[in-house]
């Protein structure tokens, strides 16, 4: 595989090397930003979530475990890449939906170049550009000093 414009389909019989070796190739393209790995598991694959938690992906990465009870959990991640013992935690959701909901989210806050924007904050910053008046940030009332 040189490179993918999409889904990459493994197919049901892969093993977990071969598996590992697929998201290693996926992801050294310069040009893939981000990742989601959806994972069932049969009798014949071996254990797909090891061969993602010791696979050298230095890119996000977020897991589908179509047979895991839990809506979202934290996956150990592997040491590679990152020099921190046990590594960067991989997050695992139950379905597509949750996992496509949440690199949505991330990527609408990577947009904003980390920032948090809120409702509270969208409607203080319309009401100061109305009025010109200073609103103080949320959860703090004027003339009370700051802790």
């Amino acid at each position: 595989m040189t490179a993918a414009d999409g889904p990459v389909d493994t197919t049901a019989a892969v093993s977990a090397g071969q598996f590992r070796e697929c998201l290693e190739l996926a992801t050294a393209d310069e040009e893939v930003s981000a990742v989601i790995v959806l994972v069932l598991p049969t009798g014949a694959t071996g254990d797909l979530v090891a061969a993602i938690q010791q696979a050298d992906i230095r890119v996000p990465l977020a897991v589908v475990l179509l047979d895991q009870a839990e809506t979202v959990r934290l996956l150990p991640g592997s040491a590679k890449g990152d020099g921190e013992a046990g590594g960067i935690p991989i997050p695992a959701f139950s379905s597509p939906e949750a996992v496509a909901a949440a690199v949505a989210r991330a990527a609408r806050y990577g947009a904003r170049g980390g920032r948090h924007c809120t409702r509270a904050r969208r409607h203080q910053n319309r009401g100061r550009a109305r009025t010109g008046a200073r609103v103080p940030p949320v959860g703090r009332s004027p003339g009370l000093a700051s802790a």
